[in-house]
C-alpha cells in the first residue's frame, strides 16, 4: 500500500464561481448578456424560439452559430434544435455534507482521495467547518432525476469506517445531500469507471447553422475548453478574437492577498465592520469584499436577528446586484447557506421578507417563494424544514 501528499485547489462554491463569470462578462459592456431563466424550445424553420420562465414571454433570435453547453441534457437540447444524436451517457455523482466536529479536526486541511474496496474512487475533503464525503459513479438516463439515495448514504458512511474507524459518523449528521450528472461521452463500457474524463466538441449542421456541443469537461478543464470552442465558433464566423481572457482573474480573485488577515484588518479600519465579519466577506467574495462593504456601510446593514455572520445590507446586495430570481437562488447559488446546513423555517422567512422588500413582491409571492424553496430542500437535498 501506498500514499502521497500533493497540492490541489478547491473550489468551495462551483455555483458562485458560475454567477461571477456570468457577472465579469456583463461587465465587458451592454452587447454582453446573459439570459436568467430562459429556456431553448424549439427551432422553426431555422428560427430559434426561447421562453423566459419568469415573465412568460417569446423571443425568437436566428443565430449562424449554437452552442451547446447544457452539460448532461446536451442530448435533449439538441432534439429540441431539430436532431438526434446520443452524445451524452452521464454517470451521477452523490456526495454528503457531515458535521461532525471529530471528523472534521481528524480530515483537517487534506482531502482523503482513494480507491474504495470495490474500486470506485471516493474521498472526504474539508468543507468550512464540515465535511463532504463522496462520490458515487452511477448511470443515469434523466440528469432531472438525480438524487441521492439511502444506498448512497449508507456505502459512504461505510467508508468513512475505513479511513477513520474509531470515529462514529451517524445519518443524523448529515446536514446536506447533493447529487449532480457528469455530461460524460456516451460509451459502451463496461463500467462507469472506464468512460472517458476528456472532453471534446461536436459539430453539426442544421439547416444553415452550426450546432457545437460540448460533450464532457469539468472545472479543472472549463478554461481551456471555453477557449477551445470559442476559436472555433470564431472560426466558423470568420472573425477574429478582439480580447483574452487567458491571464484575466475571476472577480474576487484579482489581487487577491497572500495576506488574508492584513487585507481584513484595513477593511475593517476602512469601513467600520468587524474584522471578524471581514474575514468572511473576504472568504466569500474574494477582493469583491471591497465593494460589499462598501454597500453595507452605505445602506447600514444590521446583523440578521435569525443567521449568525450575515447581515440584512449584504443579502440586498445579493437580490439587487447579482440576479437571483428565486429564494432557492440566493440559499444555493448566490451563498453557502443551504450547503452548510444552516437552513431553518426562520431564517428562511426573514430572507425571504428581505428579498420580497426588493422585490416588491406582495404577501402571498412570498410565502409562494418559501414554500418553494422548502420543496427543493426537501426533494433535493432530502433536509426537513
Amino acid at each position: 500500500k501506498y500514499a502521497a501528499l500533493y497540492y490541489d485547489g478547491q473550489l468551495l462554491s462551483p455555483e458562485r464561481m458560475t454567477v461571477e463569470i456570468i457577472l465579469d462578462g456583463e461587465d465587458e459592456g451592454p452587447h454582453a448578456k446573459a439570459l436568467n431563466y430562459v429556456s431553448f424550445v424549439s427551432t422553426e424553420n431555422g428560427i430559434a424560439n426561447l421562453l423566459d420562465e419568469l415573465t412568460g414571454k417569446n423571443y425568437k433570435v436566428n443565430p449562424k452559430v449554437i452552442i451547446n453547453a447544457a452539460g448532461p441534457w446536451i442530448d435533449m437540447v439538441n432534439e429540441r434544435i431539430g436532431f438526434s444524436n446520443k452524445y451524452i451517457g452521464g454517470t451521477k455523482g452523490s456526495h454528503l455534507v457531515i458535521k461532525n466536529k471529530e471528523l472534521r479536526e481528524a480530515v483537517g486541511v487534506s482531502e482523503f482521495f482513494f480507491e474504495n474496496k470495490d474500486g470506485r474512487i471516493v474521498l472526504l475533503l474539508p468543507f468550512f467547518e464540515n465535511v463532504i464525503v463522496g462520490t458515487s459513479d452511477l448511470p443515469i438516463d434523466n440528469p432531472d432525476d438525480a438524487r441521492c439515495t439511502p444506498e448512497e448514504e449508507s456505502y459512504f458512511l461505510d467508508l468513512i469506517k475505513r479511513v477513520f474507524p474509531t470515529i462514529p459518523v451517524t445519518k443524523d449528521e448529515i446536514i446536506f445531500r447533493f447529487s449532480g450528472v457528469r455530461p460524460l461521452e456516451y460509451m459502451k463500457a463496461k463500467t462507469t469507471g472506464q468512460i472517458t474524463r476528456d472532453h471534446s466538441i461536436k459539430k453539426d449542421i442544421v439547416g444553415e447553422k452550426t450546432v457545437l456541443s460540448l460533450v464532457g469537461g469539468k472545472w479543472t478543464s472549463f478554461r481551456a475548453f471555453s477557449e477551445q470552442v470559442t476559436d472555433m465558433a470564431l472560426m466558423i464566423l470568420n472573425k477574429t478574437r478582439k480580447s483574452t481572457t487567458a491571464s484575466l482573474a475571476v472577480r474576487g480573485g484579482k489581487d487577491y492577498p497572500h495576506d488574508k488577515e492584513l487585507f481584513s484588518t484595513k477593511l475593517s479600519q476602512q469601513t467600520g465592520l468587524a474584522i471578524d465579519y471581514c474575514e468572511l466577506l473576504l472568504t466569500r467574495y474574494g477582493t469583491y469584499a471591497e465593494k460589499i462593504a462598501e454597500y453595507i456601510v452605505k445602506e447600514k446593514g444590521a446583523q440578521l436577528k435569525l443567521l449568525q455572520g450575515w447581515t440584512d445590507a449584504e443579502i440586498r446586495y445579493l437580490v439587487n446586484l447579482e440576479k437571483p430570481a428565486h429564494l432557492d437562488d440566493l440559499f444555493l447559488r448566490r451563498t453557502t447557506i443551504g450547503w452548510m446546513g444552516l437552513v431553518n423555517s426562520e431564517n428562511i422567512s426573514e430572507i425571504a421578507n428581505i428579498m420580497g422588500e426588493c422585490r416588491n413582491w406582495s404577501k402571498d409571492q412570498i410565502n409562494e417563494e418559501i414554500q418553494h424553496v422548502k420543496k427543493v430542500f426537501q426533494e433535493h437535498h432530502s433536509v426537513k424544514i
